[in-house]
């Protein structure tokens, strides 16, 4: 179920990156002619519009049909993207990361708007049993004040504090009902070194106003585009897949803020993959459109078809480990 869950949701976000482009191209006066759901023989076509409209046989993601995109299609005239000024090219290839994160930071304004569990500052959530913050002492509901004295403000000061500590006790300050308390406690190694307490921090279900709900919005973001580098590196790579099939796990069994989380986060990986400079990406084909009229057709589909296989190899591995 939760591989069903993550291939339903990487499906909506790219058929709403595709939805983008299509908008985007239409705008700058390119030619769309057609929009494909899914992949595919075609199963139903609609002709209205003066575009063809296809639902493929597998139904997962989307695709926009612009004028020119193909560089071996015949040259369709007006509104063909290989005809339009270089500006406009590069406007419509940076469409697609654009609409996906600021799809991304829509769902999030409206998961943050309407509600969702937000985080309780530097206050315990949970605390597994037999661990080192158990044996410690530590409870539900303790707000972390310090740690070796130096005030805490964000979780993932804490956080970072005790990965950095492994077997090396650290000095806590808690507030538990009214009073101040003092407890050490040694982080544990995990299996890659760093230190682990056993805590989680509390969230509480919450709705804030439009206004604070787009600033928060703007803040996850922020560290989701710092999440998705650090997994995009050839360190973070292996453990992506996991990765993904845990936090489809706990949209599956959280609910639907859950995953409005998982939709933006699909969205905000997909802006950012489509950032690296390498074809079929939107950024590696940005640059073949600067060698236009020198590059030839064919040399720029084997340089595209090149840069596909090497992405799925990069992906197959990472799969694997």
């Amino acid at each position: 179920m939760r591989l069903l869950l993550l291939f339903i949701t990487a499906g909506l976000a790219l058929a709403l990156r595709e939805l983008g482009r299509a908008l985007a191209a239409g705008l700058l006066g390119l030619r769309v002619q057609g929009f494909t759901v899914g992949f595919g023989p075609p199963m139903w076509t609609l002709e209205a519009w003066g575009r063809t409209w296809t639902l493929a046989a597998f139904p997962f993601g989307a695709r926009a049909h612009v004028a020119g995109l193909n560089p071996v299609d015949p040259d369709a005239g007006p509104g063909d993207l290989r005809n339009a000024p270089a500006w406009r090219r590069w406007v419509f290839l940076a469409a697609g990361p654009a609409f996906s994160l600021l799809g991304a930071w829509a769902l999030l304004v409206l998961l943050y708007a309407t509600g969702t569990h937000a985080p309780v500052s530097m206050t315990i959530g949970t605390v597994q049993p037999g661990t080192e913050a158990a044996r410690a002492g530590l409870r539900t509901g303790d707000m972390v004040a310090s740690v070796e004295g130096q005030p805490l403000e964000q979780w993932g000061a804490l956080v970072e504090k005790v990965r950095r500590s492994p077997g090396k006790p650290l000095e806590l300050i808690v507030h538990r009902d009214a009073a101040l308390l003092k407890v050490v406690v040694e982080p544990r190694p995990d299996e890659a070194g760093a230190g682990r307490l056993g805590i989680t921090q509390l969230y509480e279900h919450r709705a804030f106003p439009l206004r604070d709900a787009a600033g928060r919005a703007s803040g996850h973001l922020w560290r989701m585009a710092g999440d998705g580098v650090r997994w995009l590196t050839p360190g973070g790579l292996p453990g992506l897949p996991s990765r993904l099939v845990r936090q489809a796990g706990g949209a599956f069994s959280t609910g639907a803020d859950a995953f409005l989380r998982l939709l933006a986060g699909f969205c905000a990986a997909l802006g950012l993959l489509h950032l690296v400079p390498i074809p079929p990406l939107d950024a590696g084909t940005a640059w073949l459109q600067l060698l236009r009229p020198r590059l030839r057709p064919r040399w720029e589909v084997a340089l595209t078809a090149a840069g596909a296989l090497g992405l799925l190899a990069l992906a197959a591995s990472a799969a694997m480990r």
